[in-house]
């Protein structure tokens, strides 16, 4: 049995490395999504533009994540982030309490603040 076990496993290590070479690279490319610098809507009776104050965003690929937090809040109908600038916009209903959004934000990378305008 002490000479069998380490073959088994030597042996089954061949084989998964083997089959690791004939895969075929992988192909899914996950699907880009467009996030808009600004929201240029009008904003609607019952409904505000708020912007926010971002920190943390160091590569290309922050603003989508920030984007889809914004866009996955209730009541958030359009979202904006500008990189260069480090801020994001939603538009969202007048009484969606600013906190959501913050919240959305905010992770151990990022940090947000409204911006006073």
């Amino acid at each position: 049995m002490r000479i069998v076990l380490p073959f088994l496993v030597a042996a089954a290590g061949v084989w998964l490395g083997y089959i690791a070479l004939q895969a075929d690279e992988p192909d899914y490319t996950p699907p880009a999504v467009a996030v808009p610098a600004r929201i240029e809507t009008e904003v609607a009776a019952g409904s505000a533009l708020r912007a926010f104050d971002v920190e943390g965003m160091c590569c290309s690929s922050c603003p989508r994540k920030l984007y889809r937090a914004l866009m996955a809040v209730e009541g958030v109908s359009e979202a904006a982030i500008d990189f260069e600038g480090e801020t994001a916009w939603a538009l969202a209903p007048a009484d969606l309490p600013v906190e959501r959004l913050i919240e959305a934000l905010e992770s151990e990378k990022y940090s947000a603040a409204l911006r006073e305008e």
